[in-house]
């Protein structure tokens, strides 16, 4: 049986989609790794030169050289596990998630952190404890980690403040919004950071945000995002609640924190 033509040229359509996303990760993949191997070619050449003439001065920017060259040669170990953990995630092991709860440890975990760069980090609950999801845990952890590291580095020129809340928003729907006093993000960029090895602060390997959206767009959920340079940036992440959730919203569910 022939597929309609309406059908084909969708389906065409999609595979030059997804072959043009596929060609601009890895032409970004290239990129990542062009350098750390340029280094590396830079270093074995010293290398061997000053070993051609093994005086004990030569040894010395030997063994210095070989101690780059061991960093570089981590770095692209680093960005191909990055970069593998992307494209296959572990399997889901789908829980229920108190979200202030969880939202609570993340935020004791990087607390110091924040404190110690002179920044505050604040969290604002508007769900009195009633807003559950269905969904792998670490995952979900994994994903705010992501947001609130990028709000830290985005602060990194002065003190700022980064605010996490929590609300209902929408029917069925939960949102953690993380908002920032940063650096911001230009406009012309912003279609764009969820791309892998789209970086948009000095350090990491692109790969935060990318993967904090497969995360969330796998579980059923959206991350949109505002902007504005100089001013900040404020990230929604919008999740279904689940049907435990949903079936005490009379009543909602609490947790010993």
């Amino acid at each position: 049986m022939c597929c309609p033509a309406s059908e084909t040229t969708q389906v065409d359509s999609s595979r030059r989609e997804a072959l043009a996303a596929l060609g601009e990760i890895a032409s970004r993949m290239a990129h990542e790794i062009r350098n750390p191997l340029n280094a590396i070619r830079m270093q074995v050449a010293v290398i061997r030169n000053k070993l051609l003439k093994p005086d004990p001065r030569n040894l010395e920017v030997a063994r210095a050289q070989l101690e780059r060259l061991e960093v570089e040669v981590l770095r692209v170990e680093k960005l191909a596990k990055a970069f593998l953990e992307f494209g296959r995630p572990p399997a889901d092991e789908p829980e229920e998630i108190c979200l202030a709860a969880l939202i609570k440890d993340v935020i004791s975990l990087l607390e110091p952190e924040f404190e110690e760069a002179g920044h505050t980090l604040e969290f604002r609950d508007e769900s009195a404890g009633g807003l559950w999801v269905r969904m792998d845990k670490g995952k979900l952890r994994q994903v705010l980690l992501n947001l609130l590291i990028n709000a830290r580095e985005a602060m990194s020129a002065a003190p700022g403040r980064a605010c996490v809340q929590l609300r209902r928003d929408g029917d069925g729907q939960a949102c953690i919004q993380i908002e920032d006093t940063g650096c911001g993000i230009p406009q012309e960029e912003l279609g764009e950071i969820f791309m892998p090895f789209q970086k948009w602060n000095s350090s990491g390997e692109g790969l935060g945000l990318a993967i904090a959206h497969k995360i969330v767009d796998t579980a059923g959920g959206t991350i949109r995002v505002q902007s504005q340079v100089g001013a900040g940036s404020c990230f929604e992440v919008l999740l279904p609640l689940s049907e435990a959730s949903l079936a005490t919203q009379a009543e909602p569910r609490t947790q010993a924190f």
